[in-house]
């Protein structure tokens, strides 16, 4: 029996909760974030995520938009967030599960952890991902968290122009639940 074939039973979906702690990233975690980001940019050719430098991991975790998946105390997924606030856009960056702890939920329960904590914390309404044409892993994730596929040219100006090197990936958005209020969240601004 495969290694996590145990794991794949613990991790039923009433279980996850307790099983994967999801948890804002320290600067302790740096080393292992950049370790499975690269690892996964090179299994893929950079196709599912790119390579990061370690000064690009360091700003999310400063800013406090930089989460990981743990499963047993050991770092098995990353996800990082970048912000356009005055447009109200946020960017998922270096969203990676280690492979051999894929399709059991972990990566499903990252996204939607991060994607509550942006609701109520982040003054953005919408949040997009982009992904290669290439590259259909992780694409039902997506889809099954209520993104949708848009049109590059949909996306505001400045977005494209910052990202022009990304036109020809598919691009995933999710306009962020209607609140009648935000929290007062360290990213609010006061808006």
């Amino acid at each position: 029996m495969h290694g996590l074939a145990a794991s794949a039973i613990l991790l039923e979906k009433e279980h996850l909760r307790e099983a994967v702690r999801i948890r804002p990233a320290r600067r302790s975690d740096l080393q292992t974030i950049l370790q499975l980001v690269n690892d996964e940019a090179e299994k893929t050719s950079g196709l599912a995520v790119r390579r990061v430098s370690c000064e690009e991991v360091e700003s999310w975790v400063d800013s406090d938009l930089s989460y990981v998946a743990e499963f047993n105390n050991k770092i098995v997924g990353h996800l990082g967030i970048s912000l356009w606030e005055k447009l109200g856009y946020g960017e998922l960056r270096s969203f990676v599960v280690t492979e051999q702890y894929r399709n059991i939920g972990i990566g499903s329960f990252l996204l939607s952890q991060v994607i509550d904590y942006a609701i109520d914390n982040l003054c953005i309404d919408v949040i997009i991902a982009f992904r290669s044409r290439d590259i259909t892993i992780g694409d039902g994730i997506f889809r099954s968290l209520g993104f949708t596929e848009v049109l590059f040219s949909k996306l505001p100006c400045q977005v494209q122009r910052e990202k022009e090197k990304s036109i020809n990936k598919r691009v995933y958005a999710k306009r962020l639940e209607t609140i009648l209020w935000r929290s007062k969240g360290k990213h609010n601004n006061g808006r």
